[in-house]
């Protein structure tokens, strides 16, 4: 048996605490038996089961203290408790391949439609599913407030004009946490700012949006030849006009205008979802885009977003799911870098359902890749903080208690959050970050850079 390195116990300090985490001898290289087409499922929990985060957290048993037992989108802990029971089976136990049979079980009861018939499904759809379902079930807001109705939604854009952009999406920030603070948030929340402007009178509306994931396009036809390009297409501005025209609430009738989304605050795991399958009116029907992306092992993502960033933005590929064959049928895989038991060095390893075999680094990307799983690389003060309403101070973004509106601007708000936030003892608190980086104008350095920066990859 081995335990986890010391540089990753410091990154994940914050949710496994001074527990040790163990693993047996082939920890990370086993397999997943097909239970009849669910290669889909043991694709993605294959990619999901080598992060790092995932380890850290599932096999101390840290989940159990925060299993949201009040929300009507929870399981009671169903789910996450028979996905934690796979990732023990997975790293815990010496064996070469399991049978994830209960968290099937679980999911039939669930989401039947992921196992409609027996049919082939799609890996990204039960992705989603997971990290929306393992959200519900680690919610720590007991009761999330009332939905704002459209009206309130109105009101509070028209109070927010003029503000600050930083300042505005720490408010968005806020309002989600609100409602949905847990593990997955923690890790694999971003935000992105969508803005249209009109062609006419130049007015631009701005939103800002939480992500879990990112869906960027392939093209079939052009140019494009590479996950970066397909990052940069994601991000180009869309002229709308004819039946798409906008409604401008300032010229108040319908315009031609532009729609743009930026990236604001990146993740500390990152999930691409490469767009492969799309319609093809010609045919009436869908279709798959087979076209080889390339894609470095680290990326600077730098150069893609629109805002400063308190940490930086290397990130390195950890897990990538393959498609393999035609729309509607073929096959999932999954290629995962497994880290040497007590140790930095890591392997790649591709997964075909219970089959495992080592892998050079070179093959972890390949022509069938359609789901990529990127994570922040580990540094000095690179750790991962537990997301609260009351601690802006550990929001990515440039906002603190000390010197910020924010808190003032929804204090009532806080006081709600303190009374339904499940209690954090005080050795879990999360750390705060250097004197310059609570601030709300980004230190000199703050990670935030050019597209040519990012074109080539480090």
């Amino acid at each position: 048996m081995g335990v986890m390195g010391s540089t990753k116990r410091r990154r994940w300090e914050e949710f496994i605490g001074g527990d040790r985490v163990s693993f047996s001898d082939g920890a990370g290289k086993v397999g997943l038996h097909n239970m009849g087409n669910t290669c889909f499922m043991n694709a993605a929990l294959q990619c999901l089961a080598h992060l790092d985060p995932f380890i850290a957290y599932f096999l101390t048993g840290k989940y159990r203290e925060e299993i949201n037992l009040t929300s009507p989108l929870s399981t009671r802990g169903e789910f996450v408790c028979a996905f934690a029971d796979l990732l023990q089976e997975m790293w815990q136990k010496p064996q070469s391949a399991v049978r994830p049979r209960l968290l099937r079980e679980v999911l039939q009861r669930r989401a039947p439609h992921l196992f409609d018939q027996y049919e082939q499904q799609d890996a990204h759809e039960f992705l989603v599913f997971c990290l929306d379902q393992l959200h519900e079930d680690l919610n720590r807001v007991a009761h999330a407030p009332k939905p704002r109705t459209e009206k309130e939604d109105e009101a509070e854009e028209k109070r927010q004009e003029g503000l600050e952009e930083e300042f505005v999406a720490a408010l968005s920030w806020m309002q989600y946490l609100e409602r949905g603070k847990s593990f997955l948030v923690d890790l694999f929340q971003g935000q992105l700012r969508s803005s249209l402007t009109c062609s006419s009178c130049s007015h631009r509306a701005r939103r800002f949006e939480a992500f879990l994931y990112l869906t960027v396009p392939v093209e079939r036809r052009g140019s494009m030849n590479s996950v970066v390009q397909a990052i940069e297409k994601y991000l180009e501005s869309e002229e709308l006009s004819g039946d798409e025209r906008w409604l401008c609430p300032k010229c108040k009738r319908k315009v031609d205008a532009s729609k743009k989304i930026d990236i604001w605050k990146l993740p500390p795991v990152l999930v691409l979802h490469l767009k492969r399958f799309e319609f093809d009116p010609r045919r009436m029907r869908f279709g798959k885009i087979d076209k080889h992306l390339t894609c470095p092992l680290t990326i600077d993502l730098s150069g893609f977003v629109a805002s400063p960033q308190r940490e930086h933005c290397v990130y390195d590929v950890v897990a990538v799911a393959n498609h393999i064959g035609p729309f509607g049928s073929g096959h999932y895989t999954a290629c995962c870098q497994v880290s040497t038991v007590g140790r930095e060095a890591v392997g790649w390893y591709a997964f075909n359902d219970d089959r495992v075999r080592q892998v050079s680094s070179s093959k972890a990307i390949g022509k069938d890749a359609y789901v990529i799983f990127l994570v922040r690389r580990a540094g000095e003060g690179q750790a991962i903080h537990r997301q609260s309403m009351s601690l802006p101070e550990v929001w990515p973004h440039f906002v603190s208690s000390r010197n910020s509106k924010v808190l003032d601007f929804f204090h009532h708000r806080c006081d709600d959050d303190a009374m339904v936030e499940r209690s954090v003892s005080s050795s879990e608190s999360p750390p705060v970050g250097p004197e310059d980086a609570a601030t709300e104008e980004p230190p000199a350095g703050a990670a935030v850079g050019t597209r040519e920066a990012a074109a080539a990859p480090v």
